[in-house]
């Protein structure tokens, strides 16, 4: 067993867990559709190769060691998937403790000879959205019996310390909220049992005119939800002050394959959204990012 400490992203999103030990949000869920013949026996070896010998993070859990957070590492496990024996039941297990030794399950589900889903859960504090991509691309060459073989990272860009980061931040919070009152003083509509959120699942035709928008506008699908939830907020609260959004930034010092790289920018949108069009307020948000993305 082996130590080390925890890094600064790893720590947020430690204290994260502490403030919000339900946030469904801290496991990362996939479900995959398996087809054709599949061996139960070469998925449990392939799922070990990638924990022993491409993604070893994944076997870190955390423990609290007087004021210091330290990283410890499991062995991998002898067996690695839990079977499910109905549909309902893959779909229906909740979300990671982000407190427990295991940090990741992997479970399956056979509805016939040629017919399985694989679910895979990773838990936030040792995984982010980034890192699945190559999590998937470790798991199918280890399941092949090939090398590994990830996509080019070249045109990626990596932050860099900054020397004049510290007053760029100073002058940009100066006078400036970091959170707001929810406090809505609007009537709810009428569906007022459903819980304000940004997040809902999506129709073919809802989805295809988003697309359409982002492609019109040239932004992406994380710009269009803070912009989104910001008129929302907006609209709903009656504040005529600044709203501020936590926008997610991908802030990996180099090419590393695995981790929560994870870090909150704030973006603050002006709240007069009545006389301002969606591709308006998204291009506030745009520039925003694009002046912060350096630091």
């Amino acid at each position: 067993m082996t130590r080390r400490a925890a890094t600064p992203y790893e720590r947020f999103q430690w204290e994260r867990s502490a403030a919000f030990p339900d946030d469904p949000n801290l496991t990362l869920t996939y479900v995959y559709e398996l087809r054709g013949a599949f061996d139960i026996d070469r998925l449990e070896s392939a799922l070990q190769q990638v924990l022993e010998t491409d993604f070893p993070g994944l076997r870190n859990y955390f423990v609290e060691v007087g004021s210091e957070l330290r990283a410890m590492l499991r062995p991998v496990p002898t067996r690695m998937l839990l079977t499910c024996n109905s549909k309902k039941e893959i779909f229906d297990l909740g979300p990671l403790n982000p407190r427990s030794q295991q940090l990741y399950r992997f479970a399956i589900w056979i509805g016939g000879e040629n017919s399985a889903l694989l679910r895979v859960d990773l838990s936030h504090l040792v995984c982010d959205g980034p890192s699945v991509r190559d999590f998937n691309v470790a798991l199918s060459a280890a399941w092949r019996g090939e090398a590994v073989r990830y996509g080019d990272d070249s045109s990626f860009e990596y932050p860099c310390a900054r020397k004049d980061a510290k007053d760029f931040w100073t002058n940009r919070l100066r006078n400036r909220a970091l959170h707001q009152p929810w406090g809505f003083e609007h009537e709810m509509p009428l569906h007022a049992s459903q819980p304000v959120s940004a997040l809902r699942r999506l129709g073919v035709r809802e989805h295809g005119k988003m697309r359409s928008l982002l492609k019109l506008t040239g932004a992406t699908e994380t710009q269009l939800m803070i912009t989104l939830t910001a008129a929302l907020v907006g609209m709903r609260s009656g504040s005529d002050d600044p709203l501020v959004i936590a926008h997610t930034a991908d802030v990996r010092p180099s090419p590393d394959r695995l981790g929560c790289w994870t870090n909150l920018l704030p973006i603050w949108v002006e709240s007069e959204q009545a006389s301002r069009s969606v591709s308006e307020l998204l291009e506030e948000v745009r520039q925003q990012r694009r002046e912060i993305r350096p630091f």
